[in-house]
């Protein structure tokens, strides 16, 4: 989750939303992102799409049983849609998403259906870390900085 909090203090600097994400399988980051949303002007630039999309890359294989997502904030459904279609094995997420949430939060993500497995979730990893900073990131945002 350390390195998940260097990857969303990187997108931080940029103006994005503070989130970072990162892949691995067998002990070995495979895959990682961070928020490229502004950037990249493309809502589907999420840390966790980008992390997938580069895991995948990374084995030539979209199925990513085995793997596991760090994120240091909750997935949303398009999120989600794409970790449960990967066939992740776990998330780990760092902060609760009160707005977006739909892992523990505003849905409970068993309740979406699925055809597979659905993944191991461990929740609250370092989340006062990762809260603190996408609190710092809406302070500043309102103040115009």
């Amino acid at each position: 989750m350390e390195k998940a909090l260097q990857l969303a203090e990187k997108a931080f600097s940029l103006g994005e939303i503070p989130v970072g994400a990162l892949v691995l399988f067998q002990d070995k980051v495979i895959g990682e992102g961070y928020n490229r949303v502004e950037l990249d002007c493309d809502v589907t630039a999420h840390a966790e799409l980008i992390a997938i999309k580069n895991a995948s890359s990374n084995l030539s294989n979209p199925n990513l049983k085995g793997a596991i997502l760090y994120t240091t904030l909750e997935p949303c459904l398009m999120c989600l849609g794409a970790l449960l279609l990967s066939n992740i094995s776990s998330i780990v997420y760092g902060a609760s998403n009160q707005k977006l949430g739909v892992v523990d939060t505003l849905i409970k993500m068993r309740q979406i259906p699925h055809p597979g497995e659905y993944p191991e979730v461990i929740e609250g990893v370092l989340s006062d870390r990762c809260q603190e900073l996408l609190t710092n990131f809406f302070i500043n945002l309102r103040r115009g900085g």
